[in-house]
């Protein structure tokens, strides 16, 4: 058996083997860390990107949303009954009643159900005014729509 021995030859040097590992690990790091911050920076802006789809879209459902009060009244048992009118281009849900104000915290029937679009519902709840006053009712949808009404006892 033959022991192969490297030559040393005047145009090759250790040292230079040397240089060219330390440089294509450099580069093999700094490639490394190039990719993994190229996905931590597309996971961020695809988070936000779907977090300004999302406001985008309830922003324009809140645009095409319209509702109206078309009566109020009292029945027998002295609850104050509401009829809301939906003439927007969505489906709505009331999701809140004030009076003067001061939210209606006993309902009856009607919160939180869904009214189509050219549809009315009747929202029934306990009245906290007495009777003989003027008030002003506002309603709040679920996006944060609201209508008023003013009425006399």
């Amino acid at each position: 058996m033959r022991n192969w021995k490297m030559r040393h030859l005047p145009f090759c040097s250790r040292a230079a083997v040397g240089e060219i590992m330390g440089a294509l690990v450099l580069m093999l790091v700094v490639g490394v860390s190039g990719s993994f911050l190229y996905m931590i920076s597309l996971q961020s802006t695809s988070a936000q990107r779907q977090q300004v789809v999302e406001e985008f879209v309830k922003d324009s459902e809140s645009a095409q949303e319209r509702f109206k009060i078309i009566a109020v009244g009292v029945e027998d048992t002295n609850n104050i009954f509401i009829i809301v009118l939906n003439y927007g281009k969505v489906d709505i849900k009331v999701n809140d009643v004030y009076i003067d104000g001061e939210r209606v915290t006993n309902y009856l029937t009607g919160r939180n159900d869904v009214i189509e679009t050219l549809e009315h519902q009747e929202i029934l709840f306990e009245p906290p005014v007495e009777p003989g006053k003027v008030v002003e009712i506002t309603i709040v949808s679920e996006r944060g729509v609201r209508s008023a009404f003013v009425w006399e006892q």
